[in-house]
């Protein structure tokens, strides 16, 4: 049986940007919202609070969730490798309060920066939620959602 991973982040805005870190693994970069896994014992806000603080350096204040979805490798996908990955990404509104951004220590983080929402349709983001970061940080009227089971290879 695989383990099943929780993972939030922040969906900062800032002058018509949102904060993505850029990730490489092997000869691949994407871009995620920054955050990372939960820990036992830590509240989902907390846990925000001191992924952005490890991978940022920014010290933030947690909003209301933006919108919830799965990673779930699909059957197919096991033909090629035997990794079952499943991944709960939970997002939340978050504002910069302090801090100067800078990218963490961690090996696999290549890049840091707010990026023009006209941009982001046109990213490779981790699940692929470049819609919903769009309507979430342009939509006054947005809803928090559960956007399904997402994948991309």
């Amino acid at each position: 049986m695989s383990d099943i991973r929780v993972r939030v982040a922040a969906l900062i805005c800032k002058d018509g940007r949102v904060l993505f870190i850029e990730h490489k693994k092997g000869d691949k970069t994407y871009w995620l919202l920054p955050g990372g896994g939960v820990e036992f014992g830590e509240s989902l806000p907390q846990c925000v609070v001191r992924e952005l603080k490890e991978e940022t350096n920014l010290d933030i204040e947690v909003g209301n969730l933006a919108f919830v979805s799965d990673t779930i490798t699909p059957e197919e996908s096991l033909l090629f490798s035997k990794e079952r990955r499943h991944v709960v990404n939970i997002v939340f509104y978050a504002k910069h309060v302090d801090g100067e951004l800078k990218v963490g220590d961690e090996e696999r983080l290549y890049d840091l920066k707010y990026i023009p929402i006209e941009d982001i349709p046109n990213l490779l983001i981790h699940p692929p939620v470049n819609r919903q970061i769009v309507e979430a940080a342009t939509n006054e009227d947005y809803k928090p959602n559960y956007l399904g089971a997402l994948w991309k290879n």
